[in-house]
């Protein structure tokens, strides 16, 4: 019923707009996105029969480079007539600024605050690993009700900055593959290891989940050496569990490993594992956990929980697909999915966020251990 939508994305290191080749940047993306996205809304609710929605969209893009910015000005301006052209009453307003992030951030906050902006996403795409701290992330998420960040990172930098913190931290979580710390400071002997990206995995996700209440901590799939990390934070488990689907429909771009079904994130890289690309066959060995991760997580509550509550605990650690999740509930023999109204759904897509996840009283695949039993 939704009238009127604003959105605000910053893109914190524009760049140019095009790469040398002429594949486009960021900047160009996102705005060729937002106008297709708005298209595809419009025509679904002209059909459905629900007025036209208003949109506002405000695009701030940064780079601390001055020549990178003033070319794309240039190389922004037909896409913004484009867009123009295909959304003539929506409101989009561009800014551009040449600054160093550090004290950008400061500004383009206090410039979204008097906007009144809650919908914000920053894309964070930094060159190496340092311009971006984790207390901005922590920041961005707790000043926007409804915000989200891209950010890119070598992870060089990262495992350089803990060595000069936390030494004795790295040895334990690299010890099982042999390092040492002149291992540490080099690493182009393991950084192609599917071991090491799973132990690196664990020392980004351990490093900034705390940063918000979601966390993808997910490399860029380059099998030559796991050194390029996208990480997504968001506060919603809406946004966490549409960005899974997103990578699922983007199989390949990037890659995990370790293990599978509502746990993929508390993985121990010291234990065997498996490299999961977001695949066909990886979403059908993600099932098989799923059909006994799903039953054990409403466990832990005694034996219900609302959907809306079973899904703001999964999506903390899972990179599942939605639609896996939902199968794996429906087609559970130990679980009953109960309306408001005490009725039974009776197909994974009817399922509501205010339904109920029951256990049924005849257990067929899954046990729970008592998390204190010392035995």
């Amino acid at each position: 019923m939704q009238g009127k939508f604003r959105l605000a994305v910053v893109d914190g290191f524009s760049g140019a707009g095009r790469y040398s080749q002429g594949q486009a940047g960021s900047p160009l993306v996102i705005l060729e996105t937002f106008q297709r996205t708005m298209l595809e809304i419009a025509a679904k609710r002209a059909v459905e029969g629900f007025r036209e929605i208003e949109l506002e969209f405000y695009l701030v893009l940064n780079d601390a480079d001055r020549r990178a910015t003033a070319q794309l000005r240039e190389n922004l301006e037909p896409v913004r007539a484009a867009f123009h052209d295909a959304l003539p009453t929506a409101k989009l307003h561009v800014e551009f600024e040449s600054v160093r992030f550090a004290n950008f951030y400061p500004d383009v906050k206090a410039r979204l605050q008097r906007g009144r902006f809650n919908n914000v996403l920053f894309n964070l795409d930094q060159c190496g690993g340092t311009h971006v701290d984790k207390a901005t992330i922590i920041d961005i998420l707790a000043t926007f009700d409804s915000a989200e960040v891209f950010l890119t990172f070598m992870i060089k930098p990262l495992v350089a900055f803990l060595s000069s913190q936390n030494p004795a931290l790295l040895l334990r979580r690299f010890g099982h593959l042999g390092m040492t710390a002149t291992d540490l400071r080099d690493l182009e002997g393991v950084i192609s290891r599917k071991e090491w990206l799973g132990a690196a995995e664990q020392l980004v996700y351990h490093h900034l989940n705390t940063a918000g209440t979601y966390t993808s901590p997910f490399s860029i799939h380059n099998p030559s050496g796991w050194r390029y990390w996208l990480v997504h934070f968001a506060n919603s488990p809406r946004a966490r569990q549409v960005y899974n689907d997103i990578l699922h429909a983007n199989s390949n771009a990037q890659a995990h490993f370790g293990s599978l079904g509502l746990e993929m994130l508390a993985y121990d890289p010291s234990k065997d594992g498996s490299l999961y690309l977001f695949r066909d066959e990886d979403r059908a060995r993600a099932k098989v956990k799923l059909l006994e991760d799903v039953p054990r997580a409403i466990a832990t509550y005694g034996d219900a929980v609302s959907v809306s509550d079973f899904y703001r605990q999964i999506y903390r650690q899972t990179a599942a697909h939605s639609h896996d999740i939902r199968a794996a509930i429906f087609e559970s023999p130990d679980i009953q999915i109960l309306s408001r109204t005490g009725g039974t759904r009776k197909k994974a897509h009817t399922i509501r966020p205010d339904d109920i996840l029951r256990l049924s009283d005849q257990r067929s695949i899954f046990s729970v251990i008592w998390p204190f039993d010392k035995s």
